[in-house]
């Protein structure tokens, strides 16, 4: 009968050790398929998010929020600082933030007003008298260079409020998520308990 006994008990502690390793393993499997998920979704993110969106939209499923935090701290886009770059003019704020067609906007239209200004006001005064069209011409492009001052400065904020948007929605960070839970209590009964996470 002890021997059995002894049969018994080790068995009992292989089983409980063959548990707790499979156990361990899912934890450590899952922790190595969140990392991979993580670096996935900034490698797509560093290629761009418009061609890339229902990749990471896939990929953001199986990382924590933490993670989700983590990347769109990393890749939102700034737009106090481009727009001080783009009061420098022609583009270069747009440029430096990655809004490649702001910065073309704003290099043109400032391009051209400077060569109207510096035509029109360069034959305006050329001869004896001022050419009245050259001053209008000169004036125009005046206007033009300040009309680009003035897109460069509103651009980088439209920009970034939708790039960061889209991010949010890629990461899933703007959505709201439901876990139902079984709960037993100390005295026995049992019930489920629901937790909310809503993300704005």
């Amino acid at each position: 009968m002890p021997l059995i006994g002894f049969v018994i008990y080790n068995m009992k502690k292989k089983v409980l050790v063959f548990i707790i390793l499979c156990f361990c393993s899912v934890i450590f499997a899952q922790a190595a398929g969140t990392s991979n998920s993580f670096s996935t979704i900034q490698n797509l993110l560093k290629e761009g998010i418009d061609e890339n969106f229902v990749e990471i939209l896939d990929c953001a499923g199986t990382i924590t929020d933490a993670q989700k935090r983590s990347l769109y701290s990393e890749f939102k886009k700034q737009d106090i600082g481009p727009c001080f770059l783009n009061l420098a003019g022609f583009g270069i704020g747009s440029f430096v933030q990655g809004n490649i067609r702001g910065g073309v906007g704003q290099l043109i239209v400032q391009s051209v007003g400077c060569v109207m200004a510096g035509f029109g006001y360069g034959f305006a005064f050329s001869g004896d008298s001022p050419n009245i069209d050259m001053v209008i011409l000169g004036s125009a492009g005046i206007l033009a260079i300040v009309a680009g001052e003035a897109i460069g400065a509103i651009v980088p904020f439209r920009f970034a409020r939708e790039f960061n948007e889209t991010l949010a929605q890629a990461l899933r960070l703007d959505s709201a998520d439901l876990s139902v839970v079984p709960l037993i209590r100390p005295d026995g009964r049992g019930g489920i308990a629901l937790g909310g996470k809503f993300y704005f």
